[in-house]
């Protein structure tokens, strides 16, 4: 009886055991599953997130042409500017109110020369600091020396108080395509006070405008043709630039002034005005007792109908000078402050006004 009692217990016991190991393969077989599936999920989105970073669903947008350019005095500017697309950046190095000689140029104004897409800058040792920097050609940066454009070599310096050394006293007529150097040994660096030597810098800015947009393939036919307009304007203002001085100096051929330094030798050519001598013979030095005797004795000389000062500079040389000489004192900017157009109205309007006696 105990006998068959322990054998069915055992028969029973067997039963429970595999009832109780089906149960275990089953759910480690759904949870074998489960976990496979979350495996190919993941693999999914992995695939689908790669192929969205190589494979953009849309064609990005041309970039808006733009480029990066960099003046060195501030009447360039006016040249450079009405080029550029829109959305450019245009930096001018030279501050408005200091001297243009021995100007020093900043780590700042350096790394923009060295970062920009144009440089434009006047040449004949003007910005020693600038032809080194740019002397080394970087891939995308074009480069424009306004000297070279016109044509022009420095080779000397001037020898200072007389008007045949300064190459000013030459009573002949100029038209456009007259801009040779009387001076065989000096050249005048303030090429921008020369409205002809600044119609000749237009077409080769416009050609590296064109040129820098092409590499970047930003060049459009639009672009093309605003360019082509901004020329034209340029140009035009200009030209007016330079018919208003010829008829407003016209009436004062020949007459003599003294300048407070060799800044407007090309001015004075072009429109036949004689510089009879300047006050400040060197750069960064104050004239001497001996210098304003000479430019006294000049004034007396040449019959001196004004004397020019400079905003760059102290003028109380330049007034002593003028009382004792009973003559004007008017101003003639060479640099400016950006407006080139407004900067030559400004010197004109005051060169008249004096030489008037007004």
């Amino acid at each position: 009886m105990v006998t068959s009692f322990i054998g069915l217990a055992n028969v029973r016991l067997d039963g429970l055991r595999r009832a109780m190991a089906a149960v275990m393969h089953r759910v480690h077989a759904r949870a074998t599953a489960g976990m496979v599936a979350v495996a190919i999920a993941a693999v999914g989105l992995t695939s689908t997130a790669a192929f969205a970073q190589t494979s953009p669903s849309t064609t990005p947008a041309i970039k808006a042409a733009s480029i990066r350019a960099v003046v060195t005095v501030p009447a360039l500017k006016s040249i450079v500017e009405p080029l550029l697309p829109p959305g450019s950046e245009l930096r001018v190095l030279m501050q408005p109110g200091r001297s243009e000689h021995g100007y020093e140029f900043t780590p700042s104004d350096l790394a923009a020369v060295a970062g920009a897409d144009l440089v434009v800058y006047v040449g004949l040792n003007l910005e020693p600091r600038v032809e080194q920097a740019v002397a080394k050609p970087i891939e995308g940066r074009t480069v424009i020396c306004f000297a070279k454009v016109a044509g022009l070599q420095r080779t000397g310096q001037p020898i200072p108080n007389t008007p045949e050394a300064l190459g000013h006293d030459h009573h002949h007529e100029h038209d456009a395509s007259c801009d040779h150097e009387h001076d065989e040994k000096w050249i005048d660096q303030h090429l921008w006070l020369d409205p002809m030597l600044m119609a000749k810098l237009v077409g080769p800015v416009r050609g590296a405008i064109e040129e820098t947009l092409q590499a970047k393939s930003q060049l459009t036919t639009e672009e093309q043709q605003r360019q082509g307009a901004a020329q034209a304007a340029l140009l035009a203002r200009i030209q007016g630039v330079d018919d208003q001085w010829k008829a407003s100096v016209k009436g004062f051929k020949h007459t003599t002034i003294v300048t407070h330094h060799a800044a407007f030798s090309r001015l004075a050519d072009r429109y036949g005005l004689t510089i009879a001598s300047v006050i400040r013979t060197i750069e960064g030095s104050e004239p001497t007792p001996g210098d304003l005797a000479k430019v006294l004795e000049a004034i007396e000389k040449h019959k001196v109908r004004a004397i020019f000062v400079e905003p760059q500079f102290n003028p109380r040389a330049a007034e002593r000078l003028a009382r004792q000489a009973k003559i004007g004192v008017g101003q003639l900017d060479p640099i400016g402050d950006g407006d080139w157009f407004a900067l030559m109205q400004r010197n004109l309007d005051s060169l008249t006004t004096h030489l008037k006696g007004e």
